[in-house]
């Protein structure tokens, strides 16, 4: 084993457990044998990945080696299913011990190194609503907020804020690799009174990406900071008047 490969001991299943040496590609490992079935909740991964054609058909090849760690012989059988984003395929079964894993590969998945090339489904919007209203005078550090995309792989995500519903210029520079599901404004970047539209997109380690979301647009404010300090002048004008004016007739 290479020294960058993985050794990752599964823990917290009932035995029997396995202790598996790999790196780079995700697993999933069941123990069998006649009476006892478990899928171990953990991922590990394997590596030295090749994908190769015999007669028309995908196979994708990696090296993988493994040992029982408790009662070995209970263990009978090793089941290894690769799981790349959505899709699964379960290859053939093979013994406890080192050995080479060999399967066919699902639709969707790069030939040449067997990455995943589904892309993630796109975010919802949550927050803020699409056509709501938020503040009333000044300029508004608001929190965005969208439902969380499961991927396998993981994934990140890119925010775009702008008052031009095109999205050709934005307000705000692209916000990208988020890995929350909310995002707030940093006050030098808060949004004065306007129409704003804002949009989302999800990006899983492969670089697959779910494509933009509809936008949503919402209202920064109910006027503008200069109206309402306007009307306040006003008003203390009016109210100036009216107190001289009652001061006269007395």
């Amino acid at each position: 084993m290479k020294e960058e490969e993985l050794i990752k001991k599964l823990e917290n299943i009932a035995p029997p457990g396995i202790e598996v040496q790999s790196h780079r590609r995700r697993l999933r490992m069941a123990l069998l044998d006649s009476e006892y079935f478990r899928e171990q909740p953990e991922v590990g991964v394997f590596g030295q990945v090749s994908s190769t054609v015999k007669r028309g058909v995908d196979v994708l090849r990696g090296l993988i080696s493994w040992r029982p760690v408790w009662k070995p012989a209970l263990v009978s059988t090793l089941a290894i299913a690769l799981i790349v984003g959505s899709a699964l395929f379960v290859p053939s079964l093979v013994t406890p011990s080192t050995g080479t894993l060999t399967g066919t590969l699902p639709p969707g998945i790069a030939k040449s190194s067997g990455e995943e090339s589904n892309a993630p489904a796109k975010p919802i919007l949550s927050s803020p609503a699409n056509s709501s209203r938020v503040g009333f005078i000044g300029k508004q550090a608001l929190t965005f907020q969208w439902t969380v995309v499961t991927e396998f792989s993981g994934v990140s995500y890119k925010l775009q804020i702008t008052s031009d519903p095109s999205f050709v210029n934005l307000t705000i520079p692209e916000v990208s690799g988020l890995t929350e599901t909310s995002y707030t404004l940093p006050q030098g970047q808060a949004l004065p009174y306007g129409t704003y539209y804002w949009r989302m997109k999800a990006i899983d380690s492969a670089q697959n990406d779910s494509g933009w979301t509809a936008p949503h647009s919402f209202q920064v404010g109910l006027m503008p900071l200069w109206t309402f300090i306007v009307i306040v002048v006003v008003i203390g004008m009016l109210v100036a008047a009216l107190v001289y004016r009652f001061a006269l007739k007395r």
